[in-house]
């Protein structure tokens, strides 16, 4: 089960307008309103609950249609980038976008989102990630198997930065450092044009290549047993990191607050994940913590706010409750039946059984 998504390429400047749909409860949401006809409104059917309005960014081609929604669909919730309000609020490239058809201007939102915050339509969850570039205040919405890119990255193209507010500097970086750090199967759906995976525009995008990527640091010699408290807590120079298999035991906040830190592998030996260990990683996307495991300690993933998904063992037997405190994508993976699938039920982390 998952989304299905239907896309409509109607809007102005032939803007896709999607009608996403979760596949298990039938919950609906439409992504960027630049257009409602007989045709989308068909699509979505007599019983279908339209929960959201979401909108990337602040361009007249993607809003056109919001208040149309937003009048047929009291209930609901019209979600907008939090860092958008500059464009959402008129702006010279509004204007002629409308063409006379509109004021350029887009309604208020109910809902304003920012970096980590999360959607949930159904069982679907949509997390966003911010990615300025085409504008100041653009947003994506991710899935575990699609991404919802707007005018930030296209088919072997990407968004234009010569509009108010947009930057290309910024837009590079937001395609490097975001969305190419993500699965390379993740179906890209964009706001113009044909859809596309992350790996392919990683390989064959002519505007924006994937950065190469050093070798992994290995921060303990073979043979290491033990790495202290704090050791290696406040470093901006650590992305992927190999611990070896010799160490048993790792410190409490060993690696807090290392910013850049995206992906870590533990050691085979390690027994426990202490208070605060990755607290304040915010980069940390994905972490297989080792069979053998026992406890995972108070905030050990405090603030991991891009965190996506915890790969917990059987071995795990107690978790503390502030474990993932302000953790607002994160997943727990483990098996059926597990501590790890009652402690997420107990204090609503999203679950899924497919841990081996």
């Amino acid at each position: 089960m998952g989304l299905i998504v239907k896309t409509f390429p109607k809007g102005p400047l032939s803007e896709n307008t999607y009608i996403l749909t979760d596949e298990r409860t039938g919950r609906t949401a439409v992504l960027d309103p630049g257009y409602c006809g007989e045709d989308i409104l068909s699509a979505m059917q007599d019983d279908t609950h339209l929960s959201y309005i979401l909108l990337t960014h602040g361009h007249y081609d993607h809003f056109a249609a919001a208040e149309k929604y937003m009048e047929m669909y009291p209930s609901a919730i019209f979600a907008a980038p939090a860092k958008e309000k500059y464009l959402l609020h008129g702006g010279r490239d509004n204007k002629w976008m409308a063409l006379g058809k509109g004021t350029g201007v887009c309604p208020d939102a109910g809902m304003l989102l920012k970096e980590g915050d999360t959607v949930t339509l159904g069982e679907t969850v949509l997390r966003v990630i911010e990615t300025p570039g085409h504008t100041e205040g653009g947003i994506c919405f991710v899935t575990d198997k699609e991404v919802f890119t707007g005018d930030t990255l296209f088919r072997l193209s990407v968004g234009n930065t010569a509009l108010e507010t947009g930057d290309r500097d910024t837009l590079v970086r937001s395609i490097q450092d975001k969305l190419y750090e993500l699965d390379d199967d993740l179906i890209v759906w964009p706001g113009h044009g044909a859809a596309t995976t992350i790996g392919h525009e990683k390989k064959a995008n002519p505007f924006v290549q994937a950065k190469q990527k050093s070798a992994p640091a290995v921060l303990a010699a073979d043979g290491t047993e033990h790495i202290g408290s704090g050791e290696f807590s406040g470093r901006d120079d650590l992305i992927d990191v190999i611990i070896p298999d010799s160490v048993r035991e790792i410190g409490m906040r060993a690696f807090a607050s290392c910013t850049a830190l995206e992906n870590i592998v533990l050691p085979s030996n390690l027994r426990r994940i202490r208070k605060e260990l990755f607290s304040g990683c915010t980069a940390l996307k994905k972490v297989h913590i080792p069979d053998g495991v026992t406890d995972i300690g108070e905030w050990a993933f405090r603030g991991c706010v891009s965190l996506e998904k915890v790969i917990i063992p059987e071995s795990v037997t107690d978790i503390a409750a502030e474990a993932f405190l302000s953790c607002p994508g994160v997943t727990i993976i483990a098996e059926k039946g597990s501590y790890a699938e009652s402690y997420a039920a107990k204090f609503g982390i999203p679950f899924k059984a497919e841990y081996v």
